[in-house]
């Protein structure tokens, strides 16, 4: 009998602990607007930017200081209050696959299609990088009526080894989630209004910001006039047919104009009333250094020692060789500056004062160069596209 009571005790026990689920239901409150559009404030005089043509690693070109899209307990009632996470994500447009930067430890969501990219860091309680629904930022642990501040910084991020395509950048479809999650897993929700995205698994959209730009930078493409390189004859029945008998080197140097350089790294303040930007910050860093990136017209025969072929219908068994450097350079088979085509060199200058422009005269030589084949007289021209722009 004694060992009776004993297991009715036990079994007694292990029943008042046993959980019990909670459904939940919301409503939103009247006059309040759970979904908002967010165009990022940007003036093309105020805030005018020069961005980096093709950095090595993610650079950070404007910051917003921080916009509020709203208040979770101030945007729904929820009944019975329960204790939830507070979460925070990214759903980015299709083609968009954040990667999270080593060095700011942001997750950056491409642009797609631009070169540059966007950051979102949560400012509420426990500040953090966001994510997608896959990496959420959890802010904090409270109820549904304990706040829940929507209260995010952007930053406008270029990515590296891309190159400017241009310097309107144009998007939109970019929604920033605020969501609630039950501590407990056995809690759920039930008859819930539509306020954005639901990608995690029992959760619940309080707030969703739908975020667009149209953004113009401050192009930082250099200009030159086109130049045409005269090569000269050349007899291969004096110069000799081997490669070993290339023509004497021309000058094919250039003048680079380049546009005023704005530089970067500027934080716009947001008034979190408006969502406007109030003040901006002077830049932080100067342009410096220039991409030139030589582009050949014609196909690339030795891309280790600069020959790309000629026009097609005139000579054959010759190429155009391109290297850095005077035409008064030695006349060696192999220069020791060739042109690497289609790959940005860079050229090194002091920071260039902000608004100022810069000019840059660039040596480059050229010559004819025995390839392969046969040897075919005739017309022997060959193009190149010179791009250049502000590291």
């Amino acid at each position: 009998m004694r060992n009776l009571k004993y297991l009715l005790l036990f079994i007694c026990l292990c029943c008042n602990f046993l959980a019990s689920a909670t459904t939940v239901s919301c409503t939103n409150q009247a006059g309040v607007t759970p979904i908002v559009n967010q165009l990022l404030p940007y003036s093309s005089s105020l805030d005018s930017l020069t961005a980096p043509g093709n950095p090595s690693q993610y650079v950070a070109l404007y910051t917003w200081s921080g916009f509020e899209w709203g208040w979770a307990s101030r945007t729904v009632m929820c009944s019975p209050d329960i204790s939830v996470n507070y979460l925070q994500y990214v759903v980015p447009p299709a083609g968009s696959v954040p990667v999270k930067d080593t060095v700011s430890g942001n997750w950056i969501f491409p642009i797609p299609g631009t070169g540059f990219g966007l950051s979102f860091y949560n400012l509420d309680q426990s500040n953090g990088p966001m994510g997608n629904f896959q990496n959420p930022k959890k802010s904090y642990t409270g109820t549904t009526t304990s706040g829940g501040r929507f209260y995010i910084r952007v930053m406008l991020w270029k990515l590296p080894g891309a190159e400017n395509p241009g310097n309107v950048i144009n998007f939109d479809g970019f929604q920033v989630v605020n969501a609630l999650q039950p501590v407990s897993g056995s809690d759920n929700w039930s008859n819930l209004p539509n306020n954005g995205p639901s990608l995690i698994s029992n959760t619940f959209t309080t707030n969703t910001a739908v975020i667009s730009g149209n953004i113009t930078l401050s192009t930082g493409t250099c200009d030159f006039d086109n130049k045409n390189v005269p090569m000269g004859s050349y007899d291969i029945a004096l110069q000799g047919a081997n490669r070993g008998a290339p023509s004497p080197w021309k000058d094919a140097s250039f003048t680079l104009k380049c546009p005023p350089a704005m530089g970067y790294g500027r934080t716009g303040s947001v008034n979190s009333s408006t969502n406007t930007v109030s003040s901006r910050s002077a830049v932080t860093t100067k342009n410096r250094n220039l991409n030139i990136t030589v582009v050949p017209r014609t196909e690339v025969i030795d891309n280790t020692q600069g020959i790309m072929a000629l026009n097609s219908g005139g000579a054959e068994g010759y190429g155009i060789q391109l290297a850095w450097g005077s035409s008064w350079q030695p006349a060696v088979l192999n220069p020791a500056q060739p042109v690497i085509f289609n790959t940005p060199i860079q050229q090194a200058t002091a920071a260039i004062a902000v608004g100022s422009t810069y000019n840059s005269f660039v040596y480059m030589s050229a010559r004819y160069i025995r390839t392969e084949g046969e040897v075919q007289t005739g017309p022997a021209n060959a193009v190149v596209e010179i791009i250049a722009n502000y590291n």
